[in-house]
């Protein structure tokens, strides 16, 4: 059995993605988006907008590389072997030795940087500013999207598997089944 990523799981991660932004945006605009257009004089509201976005691209590029580095440290814990790249858009972080992990490592290795980041985020939103760890978080959550999409995945099978991961996905085999 495997879990493949195809472009019905990308869609399925851009609309929760999209789902999350629209949930949050009020927030967005009335905390960050009005802070920055009152904290920077003599700007308009334009190029506080376009400093927005560059703010937004910069963070998401930071957020994205800690966000793999936290998977490739839980790969390291069990045991692996990583490899980091990028596919088009997308950084990733695969395991490359073919160690097989059970379903509870597997899960900690997925939701690892979502759990670690938003901690972070919340721990230290007081001493270094609300505004960039709360985008921080948003980003990083957002983000996790497909990370939340394959944990979900992993719910459904039994304990009793291990889990590979693989270029496309990740092959499910019965511990029975599979030989070190």
């Amino acid at each position: 059995m495997s879990f493949r990523i195809t472009w019905k799981t990308h869609l399925l991660c851009y609309i929760s993605s999209i789902l999350i932004i629209i949930c949050i945006y009020k927030f967005i605009k009335q905390t960050i988006l009005y802070t920055l257009l009152y904290s920077i004089p003599n700007y308009s509201a334009l190029k506080v907008y376009f400093l927005f976005l560059i703010y937004i691209v910069l963070l998401t590029g930071v957020v994205t590389l800690v966000h793999e580095f936290i998977h490739g440290i839980a790969y390291k814990i069990f045991g692996g072997t990583v490899k980091y790249g990028f596919k088009l858009i997308y950084a990733y972080t695969m395991e490359t030795s073919g160690i097989s992990l059970s379903k509870t490592q597997f899960l900690i290795v997925l939701l690892s940087p979502l759990v670690t980041i938003s901690l972070l985020a919340f721990v230290f939103s007081s001493i270094i500013g609300c505004q960039i760890l709360c985008m921080g978080f948003i980003i990083n959550f957002a983000g996790s999207s497909g990370d939340i999409v394959m944990a979900l995945y992993l719910c459904k099978i039994e304990k009793n598997h291990r889990i590979i991961d693989r270029k496309y996905g990740f092959d499910i085999v019965k511990t029975n089944d599979y030989i070190s």
